[in-house]
C-alpha cells in the first residue's frame, strides 16, 4: 500500500488535459459525498461532475461548495440527478440518459448502500433492499455504463469504476440455493452476500475482460453516521431520502 505522503503527492500532481467527468452515486452523504468535494478541490472544479441521490437540498448545498471555473467556455458542470437506486427500473433509465448525453466517464464511484439489522424488507421490484443497493444497483450501472467506459478507455483516456462497500469481507459458505435471500432470516447474511457478489461480479464476471480498471475497496471502519442513520439504530445509508431535481448547476 502506499504511503500518505505518496498518495497526496500523486492527487496533487493530477492535471488532466481534457475535462475529467465523473460520477458519484450515493453522493449526498458519507464516503462518495467527501471523494466528490476532494474531486472538485483538486480539478478547481474543472469537470463535470455528477451526484446521483435523492436528497435535492444536501446535493445543492454540496455542488454550491464546489470551486467555480473563471472560465465558462470549457464545458465545466456541476449537477445533481434524481435516482432511486434500490429500484434497478430507475437505473436504467438514468443510465439511458447519462449514455445519450454524455461523451464520456472517467470515474464512477459506486457508493449508495442500506443496512438493516431488524428487519427484512422487499422493494417494489422484488428484491431485498440490501441486495438492490449493493449489489444489484452495482451491476446494472456497471453493465450499462459499460459502453461508454469502454469507449472512453479505448480514447486513451483514464476509465475507472470504484465500488465503495467492503471488499475481501466476504464470508462462506453461501446459500446458492438462496441467492435472492427469499428464504434468509439473518439480515447479516445480505451483508455477507453482498460482499461476495460484488466481488465476485466485477473481479471474475462479465466485466473482467472490460478495459477499465475495476476497484472494490476494503472498508473495515465500521457504519458511517448519515441521514438514515440515528442516536441509537446503526442504520448506515450512503443518500438522503427526500426526492430531489436535476441539473443544480452547471456554467
Amino acid at each position: 500500500m502506499s504511503s500518505l505522503a505518496v498518495v497526496q503527492a500523486s492527487n496533487a500532481a493530477y492535471a488532466p488535459t481534457h475535462l475529467p467527468v465523473a460520477i458519484f452515486t450515493g453522493g449526498t452523504s458519507g464516503i462518495a459525498r467527501a471523494m466528490a468535494e476532494a474531486f472538485a478541490r483538486h480539478t478547481k472544479g474543472r469537470a463535470h461532475i455528477i451526484i446521483i441521490g435523492r436528497n435535492c437540498a444536501t446535493a445543492e448545498s454540496i455542488i454550491a461548495s464546489f470551486p467555480k471555473p473563471t472560465d465558462t467556455k470549457d464545458g465545466w458542470k456541476h449537477e445533481f440527478i434524481s435516482c432511486d437506486a434500490a429500484l434497478m427500473s430507475n437505473i436504467r433509465s438514468t443510465c439511458a440518459d447519462l449514455i445519450d448525453q454524455l461523451p464520456r466517464i472517467n470515474y464512477l464511484v459506486l457508493a449508495a448502500g442500506y443496512a438493516s439489522f431488524t428487519s427484512t424488507e422487499e422493494t417494489s421490484e422484488g428484491l431485498d433492499r440490501q441486495l438492490a443497493l449493493r449489489y444489484y444497483s452495482r451491476y446494472v450501472f456497471i453493465s450499462s455504463l459499460l459502453p461508454l467506459l469502454t469507449k472512453t478507455r479505448q480514447s486513451g483516456q483514464d476509465a475507472r469504476v470504484m465500488s465503495i462497500l467492503g471488499g475481501g469481507r466476504a464470508y462462506l459458505p453461501v446459500n446458492l440455493e438462496d441467492l435472492g435471500l427469499k428464504n434468509a432470516r439473518a439480515k447479516s447474511q445480505a451483508t455477507r452476500d453482498a460482499f461476495l457478489c460484488v466481488g465476485v461480479r466485477t473481479g471474475n464476471g462479465r466485466f473482467g475482460n472490460a478495459r477499465s480498471s475495476f476497484i472494490t475497496t476494503d472498508r473495515r471502519d465500521g457504519c458511517l453516521r448519515g441521514p438514515r442513520r440515528g442516536q441509537r439504530t446503526p442504520t448506515p445509508l450512503k443518500d438522503g431520502h427526500t426526492p430531489g431535481c436535476r441539473n443544480l448547476s452547471a456554467n
